[in-house]
């Protein structure tokens, strides 16, 4: 049987044809993660990761999250289910509850609570724990998500260690630690070798989740350390993430394609 998304469905041939065929033509190559740097190593390629928006806005508005020592929340924008695991997490919630002896509550930005039921069920879990623990916003402007980033005190990504996780850079990601939010993800491609564990964020194997997530978030929280850990995913976004951490790289590569 063909899936739409199995290794014989359209979007893997499709994926065929752009990596094996057209882009090996390319002799100037801009790459998202340095995977695809490597594999067009050789050419003038550039390593440039999403950015985040350096554009002229209103002021941001304030860090309000609840005290994590009565609350801990988290955050996830986007339609689990295509690139992102999110069923694991969700399962891991009441036992994390239980654990950190408080409450634990999941936003989600992007789905809607129909949409997340059937991703449940189709990864074996149950949506009896939804109305305690999860609220499904269903799709916000892109300031709204931002707010959210804000008001979280965690956001989270994890992903199978399959090609477009590795070969990809989820935007996601800029988009938490520009906003002062740290990450909880599984180590996978660029993101998990950038993302410094209780720097600016937790890596956890998506296996484990309960556990060792458990024991990084009493940590944070007996140390108080949240502040800080906020504090650095904003530098990391302004030190790898921004226009101007990358002007230079980027204007040696036009040198060179223009030769």
């Amino acid at each position: 049987v063909l899936r739409p998304g199995g290794r014989f469905g359209l979007a893997s041939l499709e994926n065929w044809v752009r990596m094996g065929l057209v882009y090996p033509r390319f002799e100037n190559v801009i790459c998202i993660s340095r995977f695809l740097a490597n594999h067009f190593r050789g050419r003038n390629v550039v390593n440039i990761p999403p950015l985040k928006d350096d554009r002229p806005a209103p002021p941001a508005g304030p860090d309000t999250r609840p005290d994590i020592r009565r609350e801990v929340r988290f955050v996830y924008a986007g339609q689990a289910g295509k690139k992102d695991l999110l069923a694991p997490f969700i399962d891991a919630l009441p036992g994390l509850s239980r654990s950190l002896g408080r409450p634990v509550r999941l936003r989600i930005a992007g789905m809607t609570r129909p949409e997340l039921v059937d991703v449940l069920r189709d990864n074996g879990v149950g949506a009896d724990t939804l109305d305690e623990h999860v609220e499904c916003l269903g799709r916000r402007p892109r300031d709204e998500v931002m707010q959210l980033y804000r008001d979280s005190h965690f956001s989270v990504i994890f992903r199978e260690n399959q090609r477009y996780a590795i070969a990809g850079f989820p935007t996601k990601a800029v988009e938490s630690w520009s906003q002062g939010c740290p990450i909880i993800c599984n180590p996978v491609g660029d993101l998990g070798s950038l993302a410094e564990p209780m720097i600016d964020a937790i890596l956890v194997d998506k296996s484990s989740i309960g556990e060792s997530l458990a024991r990084a978030l009493r940590d944070i929280i007996d140390a108080g350390t949240h502040p800080v850990l906020s504090v650095r995913s904003r530098e990391k976004a302004a030190r790898l993430f921004s226009a101007e951490a990358h002007s230079e790289t980027f204007a040696n590569f036009i040198g060179k394609a223009m030769q």
